[in-house]
């Protein structure tokens, strides 16, 4: 039985702008519910690493997505297309509408079912490629952005339009492949 002094301790450990879950597991190791034990603290070493992996993926992260912003900025002042809005859908008619969300839904139901069969039926030795997320999400960035360069070709302004998409079709797909293909150039590991 627990005490209300130990109680009103817990309550100071565990309270909502104190909180940290390094103190929620020592309170809980006091009051002998688990062991945590030496491993509970990691390394400096240990530390040190995971500072450094956060610090390269930011880099990383902020250098790729200044690469696609000059490359799509070079690309629409050679093919003079305008520039769309960065999280709109800009769907060109009804029919491409309703195609785009079709294969939204079919590609989130794959990549659900996807993880759930990689996952729970064949366990983490035996998954199959093909049916992981990053595959899966790679296919259907594919797909929808091929029915937007063949919508835009059919109904666009400007006839231009199609082939900046798949320009940046084309970039995404060789700069992921490469990425893939050389482990992000070595970088994480």
């Amino acid at each position: 039985m627990i005490s209300t002094q130990d109680r009103s301790r817990c309550s100071r450990i565990l309270h909502p702008y104190t909180f940290s879950m390094k103190k929620a597991l020592s309170s809980l190791e006091y009051f002998g519910i688990i062991n945590i034990g030496r491993n509970f603290k990691p390394s400096k070493g240990e530390n040190q690493s995971m500072d450094a992996f956060w610090i390269k993926a930011f880099l990383f992260l902020a250098i790729y997505g200044l690469l696609i912003f000059l490359f799509n900025a070079g690309m629409r002042k050679v093919l003079n297309v305008k520039r769309k809005k960065v999280f709109s859908y800009h769907h060109l008619s009804e029919k491409h509408k309703k195609i785009d969300w079709t294969i939204r839904i079919i590609a989130a139901i794959f990549i659900i079912v996807g993880g759930f069969y990689n996952t729970f039926t064949l366990g983490p030795e035996r998954k199959v490629w093909y049916l992981e997320s990053y595959v899966l999400l790679f296919a259907f960035v594919s797909v929808s952005e091929s029915v937007r360069a063949a919508f835009e070709k059919r109904l666009s302004d400007n006839p231009n339009d199609y082939k900046f998409t798949l320009s940046q079709l084309a970039f995404l797909t060789v700069t992921l492949l490469l990425f893939y293909t050389t482990e992000f150039f070595g970088i994480f590991t």
